[in-house]
């Protein structure tokens, strides 16, 4: 079997076209431009639409096409069970002492939006929370010959909310608070069924004295870690969002200037650029997208290579599985851009994203091909969903690597199309 490496069009053909000084600082300039202009950028914001209508005009001035389309988000839906979660557990631990049974269904139903939001990415809550107007920008450049197969490029233009812990403790701050508040929720979901199996179902005071009374009073043990969510996410403070996600957005507008300023055009494959808003908010903008437009991405091979915080050299991955690791995405999408990166003296790993998700996973869900680059560490560092992610703390080295390996991925898949995994680099 051929080498992977001898299918690429020429391996070096990315650095021989890029003038990589002028096209870093276009993405350094771009996102400096964005957070000193527009205000902040959280889901269905002002600062949001905004930073979206910029990114129009950039991209009207490359592309043969762009569109803006507007969908309906409930940005407190996500995660405002910080709120209603802690709550009930802190209920669950009251009703133990007189009303197990009351106490266990609390318990459960405080589990409820944690499982629903955090873990499944589900839009079952929406309809309890207010509206908003979040928007999706889609610019498009036509092949010079046949269309055969279409790439999309993806970042997010919408930013975080500060979370607190992390900035004061690091990812020890996350951890604790996470763990000590689901541990504290099984003790006292414990606690209620060995109570309910000595007889006390619903009604009936706890004696005053012995081990289930102390028990019960331990359980107070965990009331500093409910208490905590109140305080995990920050609504005051919006985070630049310098490299999580500007970095992908200027990346993959960088993409398709440097092809056009270097006279390249496409022989069969239509490369697009996708921003999609209101991400942080549980991928609600990649969600709209996949509902409104992949029934048309059916006329021909579409793949999504989507990007996520480009800051971490040491930390190139290609997530294969995403939302928490219960979604498989694309294995040949993924090979494509690590032979892309083997041309560029990258080694990107594999791997999952052990918590949370990005944009990715909700392509895959819909049935697009996707996969997504991310230069970050999972030992997640201090900028990370902080006030710390600033124009000033970005990587120009990964960002110039980024761009020639995505360039070089579009460049293969236009040449060859899709890679089989197994004939990839492991």
């Amino acid at each position: 079997m051929t080498d992977i490496k001898d299918k690429i069009v020429s391996p070096e053909l990315a650095s021989k076209i890029i003038n990589v000084e002028t096209n870093v600082d276009y993405i350094v300039k771009g996102i400096a431009y964005v957070i000193d202009t527009f205000e902040k950028r959280f889901a269905g914001s002002k600062g949001e639409r905004d930073a979206q209508k910029y990114f129009v005009d950039e991209l009207s001035n490359i592309c043969d096409s762009v569109i803006e389309e507007e969908f309906t988000v409930h940005p407190n839906s996500f995660l405002d069970w910080l709120y209603v979660t802690p709550s009930l557990f802190i209920a669950s631990l009251l009703f133990y002492f007189f009303m197990p049974l009351v106490s266990v269904l609390l318990v459960i139903a405080g589990l409820f939006p944690f499982v629903s939001q955090l873990i499944l990415y589900k839009t079952w809550l929406d309809p309890f929370y207010k509206k908003g107007i979040s928007s999706n920008v889609f610019g498009v450049m036509k092949p010079s010959g046949e269309l055969k197969r279409r790439v999309i490029l993806c970042g997010h233009t919408d930013a975080a909310r500060e979370w607190t812990w992390h900035r004061k403790y690091g990812v020890k701050g996350v951890v604790a608070t996470t763990a000590g508040s689901l541990t504290g929720a099984f003790y006292v979901l414990v606690l209620s069924a060995l109570s309910m199996a000595n007889g006390r179902v619903f009604f009936g005071m706890i004696d005053t004295v012995g081990a289930a009374l102390m028990l019960g009073i331990a359980g107070a043990v965990f009331m500093p870690f409910w208490l905590m969510c109140y305080f995990f996410s920050n609504k005051r403070v919006v985070v630049d969002g310098a490299n999580d996600n500007l970095s992908a957005n200027f990346v993959a507008v960088a993409v398709m200037k440097v092809l056009k300023e270097s006279g390249i055009k496409l022989k069969h494959t239509e490369l697009c650029s996708l921003m999609t808003g209101s991400e942080e908010i549980g991928l609600r903008g990649a969600k709209a997208f996949a509902k409104v437009h992949k029934a048309e991405h059916s006329d021909v091979e579409t793949i999504v290579i989507v990007m996520e915080t480009l800051r971490d050299l040491e930390h190139f991955s290609l997530y294969v599985r995403d939302i928490n690791g219960f979604v498989q995405t694309n294995k040949d999408v993924a090979a494509l851009v690590k032979a892309a990166g083997k041309a560029n003296g990258v080694n990107i790993k594999y791997a999952a994203v052990p918590l949370g998700a990005t944009d990715s996973g909700a392509f895959a869900q819909a049935g697009y091909q996707s996969t997504c680059l991310a230069a970050v560490s999972h030992n997640l560092q201090d900028y990370y969903h902080t006030r710390r992610d600033t124009k000033d703390n970005i990587d120009p080295i990964v960002l110039g690597k980024a761009l020639n390996i995505v360039i070089d991925s579009v460049l293969l898949y236009d040449e060859n199309g899709l890679i089989p995994a197994q004939a990839g680099i492991q």
